[in-house]
């Protein structure tokens, strides 16, 4: 028998909460950061693996364990609003894993995951500062490097999995969750390297079925705006994962300081998304202006030559049409010829 739950719907500075993100920036913080809740976090990852096991995974291989690792050194990116950076865990297995939630699509997102991941790789691992000052200490022994590395020098694998509360891959309308590896091009079966694996995870995409899939039932999770209380959440009744997250939802809304600092996040999420747009507007705006600036330019530049060509028919000299039109020579001798411009000549002309 579920017990009853006494629930009133939390109020702030007069606002009442009526509808709850859970893919807010306080609260994955608040569920996946922490240590004390590491087991979420395990339970999630799982379901991720299970829809695709990574290279560096064996099959069947789950993570067991984790430790949440210091983030000193992405400390500028640990204030950037809209997007969780902090959460990077290292599995049992050694697996570096870092998890990004973004509340809103960013300009260059798929290109901030390969960023992060060379920063990761390169600089975060102690055994890649170990790999690197052994490395240096065999080469000024003249120590040939055809041994097996040990454990302690070898870089670990790095997986990035974000989070996307939009859609960033609308031409694949029917997957949510997008796996890349380094692949061959001609030959993807031959993977070049273990060490990197992408996940990009659209949540609005995933289907309302009730259904045993763990990422599923996650990715509805997450999709879930319901206020916080009894019965908000899907399979409170049959998965205890799900029911202890109602309640510590319950609990954390009931906290006034959690409820104030989620209702500033999300102001300020909203606000940041505004100043974005505007941002991404204007950029276009000024592209096409600078586009039909460019059209302009070389529809007079295609009027002008034609005009030279007519004018050598005519029997004037080049020196005659130079002065008269102000084309290059270049451009001259292909009108004397009778040829026609190419884009190529455009554009050079566009820059001039």
């Amino acid at each position: 028998m579920t017990e009853k739950i006494n629930y009133t719907v939390p109020v702030y500075k007069g606002k009442s909460l009526k509808e709850f993100s859970r893919l807010s920036d306080v609260w994955i913080k608040f569920v996946l950061a922490s240590p004390e809740h590491q087991r979420y976090l395990i339970d999630l990852l799982n379901a991720i693996f299970e829809e695709e096991m990574p290279p560096c995974m064996e099959k069947e291989e789950k993570v067991t364990a984790i430790r949440f690792l210091d983030r000193e050194q992405v400390r500028e990116h640990l204030n950037e609003r809209g997007a969780v950076l902090d959460i990077l865990v290292e599995t049992s297995q050694g697996q570096l894993i870092n998890i990004e939630v973004y509340q809103y699509l960013r300009p260059g997102i798929k290109d901030k995951s390969l960023f992060n991941f060379a920063r990761l790789f390169t600089s975060s691992s102690k055994q890649g500062r170990e790999f690197s000052s052994v490395q240096t200490e065999r080469n000024a022994k003249n120590v040939p490097d055809t041994d097996t590395f040990s454990s302690e020098e070898r870089l670990k694998p790095v997986i990035i999995i974000t989070l996307l509360s939009q859609e960033l891959f609308r031409e694949l309308p029917e997957e949510f969750v997008h796996p890349f590896a380094l692949l061959h091009r001609n030959h993807p079966e031959v993977l070049c390297s273990d060490k990197l694996y992408l996940y990009f995870i659209e949540v609005p995409k995933c289907p309302e079925v009730f259904t045993q899939r763990r990422i599923l039932r996650w990715l509805q999770y997450f999709k879930n705006r319901n206020v916080p209380g009894p019965g908000a959440l899907q399979y409170t009744e049959a998965d205890q994962i799900f029911a202890d997250l109602e309640r510590m939802e319950m609990d954390f809304v009931a906290d006034y300081d959690n409820l104030k600092r989620y209702f500033d996040s999300e102001e300020q999420a909203r606000v940041d998304e505004l100043l974005m747009n505007e941002a991404l507007r204007k950029e276009k705006e000024s592209g096409i202006a600078i586009g039909e600036a460019r059209g302009e330019a070389r529809g007079e530049t295609r009027g002008i030559f034609n005009t030279a060509k007519n004018m050598f028919k005519l029997g004037l000299t080049m020196a005659q049409i130079k002065e008269s039109t102000g084309l290059s020579d270049a451009l001259l001798e292909k009108a004397r010829k009778g040829e026609s411009l190419t884009d190529e000549d455009l554009a050079l002309k566009a820059m001039r």
